[in-house]
């Protein structure tokens, strides 16, 4: 699910023109794209690194079996929520069409879905507490490898990394 595309201005705008030709304006720009890959690296990491940090495990423990990772239950439940306070999912996967619950392509996991624009998103779990959905993720990753949270305030779709600060400073 994770794509990018880059716009950085257009040549038809003298000024964004003049920043796209400077030596200055192309370091900022390739330092904000760069931060940008950092920052979602943070926040979510690659199947790379998770691999790299499996295999150095594996080593470790030679003769630990894994076992085959089956679909999770995700919890539902519906907390008592205040206004402003953040509600985290794990979005599994996204559709255009409208998904049944025995669809194969939810592999079994019971998840809610939401739709934005012409899509339907389907997520799993509902939590205030960012870290609960957070080690949901983790379990989800094995089953659907491009998982990752989103949040809710009051009711709306919101910036996850806002909705993570608001969670730390509710925290405190």
């Amino acid at each position: 699910m994770p794509s990018i595309l880059v716009e950085l201005g257009f040549i038809s705008n003298r000024n964004e023109e003049n920043v796209i030709a400077s030596k200055n304006g192309q370091k900022n720009l390739a330092k904000g794209i760069f931060d940008g890959f950092k920052e979602y690296y943070r926040l979510y990491g690659t199947t790379a690194a998770k691999e790299k940090n499996s295999k150095k495990k594996s080593k470790a423990a030679a003769a630990t079996v894994v076992p085959v990772a089956k679909p999770v239950a995700a919890d539902t439940k519906k907390e008592s929520v205040q206004q402003g306070q953040p509600v985290f999912k794990v979005q599994i996967l996204a559709s255009s069409t409208q998904l049944t619950a025995k669809d194969s392509r939810l592999k079994g996991v019971k998840a809610d879905y939401y739709k934005e624009g012409n899509m339907y998103k389907y997520t799993c779990g509902n939590s205030t507490d960012y870290n609960e959905i957070a080690a949901l993720r983790k379990k989800l990753s094995a089953t659907f490898k491009e998982a990752f949270v989103i949040a809710f305030i009051d009711g709306k779709k919101a910036d996850t990394k806002k909705a993570i600060e608001i969670y730390k400073k509710q925290a405190k």
